[in-house]
């Protein structure tokens, strides 16, 4: 796990952070994502965040871009990929199940506005998730996901480098 750069250095920079805990079943793809990536060169540092999504505060506070990889409740077909441009009213319009993290990403999201500590760009990868059981390994749908969560995040890391424009 890479800790959270030193103010100020990594204020042009991009991260990926992986929001989930890999022992709960399809609540790992996250981390499988972060996994996969690491085995690649990317221009953005990999963070593995466990438990309390208030942390992603002090993950992401000193980034101008920021990838959220979090894997949702079922609300669709398992293994569904989707990217967002976080907002307000993505936080409205996503299913509301609880969830397994201490704090939500949508709480967190609101605290950090209120604080004024938002990255310059944030964007959440979502994957629908089947299984969260302690101790069960990927669903089948969800392990398929994984390669394909994965080269969005390279798409949207390669547009940031490049200077392009994300597309939402």
């Amino acid at each position: 796990m890479t800790t959270p750069a030193t103010k100020g250095a990594a204020e042009n920079r991009t991260c990926v952070i992986a929001l989930g805990n890999p022992d709960r079943g399809d609540d790992g793809a996250a981390q499988a994502v972060i996994d996969r990536l690491a085995q690649h060169s990317l221009a953005a540092d990999l963070i593995s965040c466990q438990g309390d999504s208030m942390t992603l505060l002090n993950f992401w506070q000193d980034y101008a871009r920021v990838i959220v990889i979090d894997v949702l409740a079922p609300g669709s077909t398992p293994g569904t990929v989707r990217h967002h441009t976080v907002s307000d009213r993505l936080f409205d319009d996503l299913p509301q199940a609880p969830s397994s993290h201490l704090a939500s990403l949508p709480e967190a999201w609101r605290l950090a506005k209120a604080l004024d500590r938002l990255p310059e760009c944030l964007l959440l990868i979502t994957i629908e998730g089947a299984s969260f059981s302690i101790g069960t390994p990927l669903s089948p749908s969800v392990a398929q996901a994984v390669p394909k969560a994965a080269d969005e995040v390279t798409r949207l890391v390669s547009q940031f480098t490049g200077k392009e424009k994300v597309d939402a």
